[in-house]
């Protein structure tokens, strides 16, 4: 039962690193200076990655999602115990606006891991390899928006690109 609910909160971790890395929203300046795990791996035969960059995307993902599990785990307990300050009739406002702030810490500090993450594989390609991936969440994004939600699955962004 407890690697069940280990299995969940990793799962948890990652997907909250996915979901929040994922989003290419052209309103977002930074999310659209930036690329997404997942968009890098769909386009790893397009960029053509060199073993040291392959070997600098799986440490980061590796040390990211360790990280965000302890956090996922720490963050839990904090919601719990700010969910129980909120049960309680009347709420203990200083009580529960100082439950808050842990909880609100400990996002903060995915969110700064989250960055590292992204910055760092960024930092790891090349200009052509990033023209290539903004080709490719142009596209991406494009095919969302008419297809409601669908993602971009292709391999090679465009012919002879490397």
């Amino acid at each position: 039962m407890l690697t069940k609910l280990l299995n969940v909160m990793f799962i948890t971790a990652v997907m909250l690193i996915a979901v929040t890395a994922n989003a290419a929203d052209p309103k977002d300046p930074i999310r659209k200076l930036l690329f997404p795990p997942e968009l890098i791996m769909q386009n790893r035969d397009a960029l053509a990655l060199s073993a040291e960059q392959q070997e600098v995307i799986k440490t980061e993902l590796h040390r990211t999602r360790s990280e965000a599990f302890d956090l996922q785990w720490q963050l839990d307990d904090e919601v719990k115990a700010l969910t129980a300050l909120l049960e309680e009739s009347p709420i203990d406002e200083a009580s529960a606006l100082d439950q808050a702030d842990k909880v609100m810490a400990l996002e903060q500090q995915v969110k700064r891991i989250q960055l590292r993450l992204l910055t760092r594989l960024k930092n790891s390609l090349t200009a052509e390899q990033i023209a290539i991936l903004e080709e490719a969440r142009q596209e991406r994004f494009s095919n969302g928006q008419r297809r409601m939600g669908s993602r971009f699955r292709g391999g090679a962004v465009r012919n002879g690109a490397k």
